[in-house]
């Protein structure tokens, strides 16, 4: 006795046809949509950075008033060094400021990263100096310097402040001596896209 062969009978071609398309036609779904969801997430990144370095001419300590943003949430991580110098938030001015007291040359940092966009007049912008405008490039910057002990005659200040997303860079930059009192300097904003 002979046995017949077994086989699966074929599929009508219509049938066929769908087998091959609708799982290509899901794999193609997800990796569309998985590269729109991370190129939204890519174009959304967002970076702001808070750089300051303080040098002293004379001996003793000092405490001086700098331009902070306007948005308290990008400060939320600053840090010091050395650790004998401190810092903390004025609010007795017509605009807050940082007031940093020290001895020593120091250095003050603090960088934020999240996801959305930066509303220019809102987001990127400093306390006690002019708006941020591409146009300004000699903004002028209140800064206030007091010596507490014994001869502080000026200090060196190297501030950069930056926005940025992946397309552009938005930047706040201030270096000089500063005497004692509150004067107004000369400042830069800028701005850089791709």
């Amino acid at each position: 006795m002979q046995v017949p062969p077994s086989y699966a009978p074929n599929p009508h071609p219509a049938k066929r046809i769908i087998l091959v398309v609708v799982p290509i036609a899901v794999v193609l779904a997800v990796a569309v949509g998985a590269t729109l969801y991370l190129a939204r997430q890519e174009a959304t990144r967002l970076a702001f950075t808070y750089s300051v370095e303080l040098e002293l001419n004379g001996t003793g300590i000092a405490r001086v008033s700098l331009p902070i943003p306007t948005d308290p949430r990008f400060l939320a991580g600053l840090a010091i060094a050395p650790l004998s110098s401190v810092f903390g938030l004025n609010e007795s001015g017509a605009e807050p400021s940082l007031d940093v007291t020290f001895d020593d040359t120091t250095w003050l940092n603090a960088t934020w990263r999240g996801a959305g966009t930066f509303e220019p007049q809102d987001d990127m912008n400093l306390t006690r100096t002019d708006p941020n405008t591409t146009t300004c490039q000699t903004c002028v910057t209140e800064i206030a310097l007091a010596g507490l002990l014994g001869n502080v005659t000026s200090v060196q200040i190297r501030m950069f402040v930056s926005w940025s997303d992946p397309c552009w860079l938005h930047v706040w930059r201030f270096q000089g001596w500063v005497q004692p009192g509150v004067h107004t300097y000369n400042s830069r904003w800028g701005t850089a896209v791709c």
